[in-house]
């Protein structure tokens, strides 16, 4: 249990700002006991390859939702007029929000693109007029996210495989004689899943797990291939028939 905690408390302090940390994101390892950091190795290899099913992409989205309720509870909580403690603030956040990433994925996928959209446009808008750009960013942001859910899939399922992969691998090996070497140069351990997470979305992209709903338009995207082809036909025939017709005349 102590074990769980210690992970729990460094999810609590996770920086949800958009910088480049390396630092920071290596240093998570030594919050993470070693039985934990072969599960990431496993989950993160899995989330790489099949992340963007939207069986498993729960799986995938259930930690961000996590981390998100862990670390945003207490805010939330005072935008909703909700009178509790940070603790419990954290956890009713962390609950709701890997409940909803289990039950409805879209729903995780709009608040978190459109917080990232709502920050941009309040950025945009300047500080007077923050919260004038922040409603129109987080809307846009959102419904995109929601919009465009197959790629989004494949994209933050990359991203977050390959992060726990790497992570997970830091894991390990800190704990066998390469432990300096895998934590010695942190943007090089930055820049790895970086480059396995482009290698990701292009091999979801080509050959990841195709839902009920892309055979189907497989299936009409044929259907409607061979009614033109037999249109051709039919038309190449007549415009035979109508041929042979003159030169019967013609004799």
């Amino acid at each position: 249990m102590g074990s769980v905690a210690t992970v729990v408390e460094a999810l609590e302090q996770v920086d949800l700002r958009l910088q480049f940390d390396p630092e920071g994101w290596v240093a998570l390892h030594k919050s993470i006991p070693l039985w934990l950091g072969g599960g990431l190795v496993a989950f993160g290899l899995l989330a790489c390859l099949f992340g963007s099913h939207k069986i498993l992409f729960r799986a995938v989205l259930t930690p961000l939702a996590l981390v998100l309720g862990l670390r945003l509870g207490p805010q939330l909580a005072e935008l909703a007029h909700l009178k509790l403690s940070a603790q419990l603030s954290r956890q009713l956040a962390a609950a709701l929000l890997s409940a909803a990433a289990l039950a409805y994925p879209p729903i995780v996928l709009f608040l978190g693109f459109g917080a990232l959209g709502g920050l941009l446009g309040g950025e945009i808008a300047g500080n007077d007029d923050y919260w004038m750009g922040f409603g129109p960013g987080f809307f846009i942001g959102g419904l995109l996210a929601v919009a465009l859910e197959k790629i989004v899939a494949v994209i933050v399922s990359s991203l977050i495989g390959a992060a726990t992969f790497v992570l997970g691998l830091i894991t390990v090996a800190s704990a066998t004689s390469l432990g300096g070497l895998a934590t010695r140069w942190p943007t090089i351990d930055v820049a790895a899943a970086a480059a396995l997470a482009v290698l990701s979305m292009a091999y979801q992209f080509r050959f990841g797990p195709r839902e009920k709903g892309d055979e189907r338009i497989d299936e009409e995207k044929i259907k409607k291939r061979r009614a033109k082809e037999k249109e051709a036909e039919d038309a190449a025939r007549m415009k035979r028939f109508e041929e042979y017709a003159r030169k019967s005349k013609g004799q």
